[in-house]
């Protein structure tokens, strides 16, 4: 993988790491094997799962590239201020709704010790920006990708009950299961660019308008708000 047009080929992880990164020194991405196994991804699952699962972590990595730090580096990686001031303008605009929107989440969690938290939205803006924008985008196209497919996928064993698009959100959000000490939770929002794993999940949500429907989620509650923060429309 090139860190830079001009250097030889590098990695900055190791093949076993379970993660993904965009570079924008190099505009490049990287995806370690370790990632490319379940939960996120297994060639033997519907694309439900995939989709939801890899495919939104590698749409998070690519938005990047249009992040408040990705958008001062062009196709080469070189550090060049290529945005007119009209979309730097309307960037600032859409992003506000972000740093908004996680402002007003609670971080429930940290009640067990006590302490009322909100999320720190213009700290985590970079982060909440690309899940949301890689839900998004993924939600479209697995919607596209399932229309011209004609039929629906057999859906996964157990969970019958539930379609195949909605086993896509379910993926999505099972990427993010995890445990942590609330006082480890409590560090996280003092200096930790992502949210949450809670509320990256139903931050995420609650800007797709996909889920709502796939869900049947009334318009104007919680995961289905009028007012969706979305970065390129």
């Amino acid at each position: 993988m090139l860190d830079h047009p001009k250097t030889a080929i590098t990695w900055e992880m190791k093949a076993t790491d379970i993660n993904a990164e965009y570079c924008r020194h190099s505009n490049s991405l990287y995806i370690p094997a370790g990632i490319l196994q379940m939960p996120f991804y297994d060639v033997n699952v519907p694309d439900a799962v995939n989709m939801g699962g890899i495919g939104t972590i590698l749409t998070h990595e690519i938005s990047h590239a249009f992040d408040v730090n990705g958008r001062f580096h062009d196709k080469d990686g070189f550090m060049v201020s290529w945005w007119p001031n009209v979309i730097v303008d309307m960037y600032k605009e859409r992003a506000a709704c972000f740093i908004s929107q996680f402002n007003q989440y609670k971080v429930i969690e940290l009640e067990k010790i006590n302490k009322t938290v909100y999320g720190p939205g213009e700290q985590t803006q970079s982060e909440n920006i690309a899940d949301s924008s890689g839900l998004q985008t993924l939600a479209a196209v697995y919607r596209a990708k399932a229309a011209q497919r004609g039929h629906e996928e057999p859906r996964l064993p157990y969970l019958t009950k539930y379609t195949n698009e909605q086993v896509f959100f379910m993926s999505f959000a099972n990427s993010f299961c995890d445990n942590m000490r609330p006082e480890m939770m409590l560090f996280q929002t003092e200096v930790d660019q992502h949210s949450t794993l809670h509320l990256r999940v139903i931050g995420s949500i609650a800007n797709t308008q996909e889920f709502g429907e796939a869900f049947n989620c009334s318009a104007g509650t919680p995961m289905n708000p009028k007012k969706k923060c979305n970065l390129w429309k």
